[in-house]
C-alpha cells in the first residue's frame, strides 16, 4: 500500500560532453518502497525523451536504475540539453509508481573545423603605388562549435615571403601593403588559414582550415626605354677600305 518514492525529490540533473563514450554514467536512479517483499521490489523505466532522438542516445537499466549514454553519439550542435521523464513501479498487486525527471545539459567539445564560405578568393591589381591598401579578398570562416571553440582567426601562412600581403586575423581582409611590380612578378599564390580558438586552450589542439587567395598583377606604362651601352661606329666599312686604296 505504499507507493516508491524517488531520492532527491525525484529530480535529477547532469551536465555531459558532447563526447562522451557509449555506456557511460550519467544519473543513478533510487527510489525506497516502505513496503516488504516483492510489494518493496521496484522497476525502473523511461516515459519520455525530449527532444525525441533521445530516445535512441540513453538507456535505463531497469532493475538497477543506472542512466547511461548508448551507442549512438551525442551531438551538441544537434541538441543541447534533454529532458527525461521515468518512473520507478513496485512489484505489488495493484502496483504503485512514482516518477522523476532527469535534467541533462550537453557541453560543447571543440569537435568542427572551421569552415571557407564564398570560395575562390582572388584579385587582379595593377602594378604600382596605386596597389598599396587595395583590397584583395575579404575572408569569410564558419565553425559548427560554440564559444571559443567557434571563434575563427586568420593568417597568411605561405606565398607571403617578400611581406607585400597582409590580413586582418579577425576581419579576415587580405590587402596589399607594399607596391606591387610586374617585372618582378605577375602573380601571386597566398595560402591563408582559419584557426578555432579551442575554448582559449592549447593552440596544437586547434581546428584548422586552409584556403587559397591568388592575385594576379597587370602592366602599365612605368618604364622609359633604355639604349642599348654597346657603343656603335658612325662611319661605315666601306669607308676604310677605300681609305687603303688610295694610298
Amino acid at each position: 500500500d505504499n507507493p516508491p518514492v524517488f531520492t532527491q525529490n525525484g529530480v535529477y540533473t547532469a551536465t555531459i560532453p558532447e563526447n562522451l563514450p557509449g555506456g557511460s554514467s550519467v544519473v543513478l536512479l533510487a527510489a525506497a518502497d516502505a513496503d516488504v517483499g516483492s510489494n518493496a521490489a521496484l522497476t525502473y523505466s523511461v516515459v519520455s525523451v525530449t527532444p525525441s532522438v533521445g530516445q535512441s542516445q540513453f538507456v535505463l537499466d531497469s532493475d538497477s536504475g543506472l542512466f547511461q549514454t548508448h551507442t549512438v553519439s551525442l551531438d551538441y550542435e544537434r541538441e543541447k540539453a534533454y529532458t527525461v521523464n521515468v518512473k520507478a513501479i513496485d512489484g505489488g498487486n495493484p502496483q504503485n509508481n512514482a516518477t522523476a525527471v532527469i535534467s541533462i545539459a550537453i557541453t560543447d567539445v571543440n569537435d568542427n573545423k572551421p569552415v571557407f564560405q564564398n570560395l575562390p578568393y582572388g584579385a587582379t591589381l595593377a602594378e604600382g603605388p596605386t596597389s598599396v591598401g587595395a583590397v584583395i579578398a575579404t575572408l569569410s570562416a564558419t565553425d559548427k562549435d560554440s564559444g571559443l571553440n567557434g571563434q575563427v582567426v586568420f593568417t597568411i601562412v605561405a606565398g607571403n615571403g617578400d611581406g607585400l600581403f597582409s590580413i586582418n586575423k579577425t576581419s579576415g581582409i587580405v590587402t596589399v601593403v607594399r607596391s606591387l611590380d610586374y617585372e618582378t612578378s605577375q602573380s601571386y599564390s597566398l595560402t591563408v588559414q582559419a584557426d578555432d580558438q579551442n575554448g582559449g586552450g592549447d593552440a596544437l589542439t586547434r581546428q584548422s582550415a586552409t584556403a587559397a587567395v591568388s592575385v594576379t598583377v597587370t602592366d602599365i606604362n612605368d618604364n622609359a626605354p633604355v639604349f642599348p651601352l654597346k657603343r656603335r661606329s658612325i662611319f661605315p666599312k666601306t669607308i676604310s677600305s677605300v681609305s687603303r686604296s688610295s694610298r
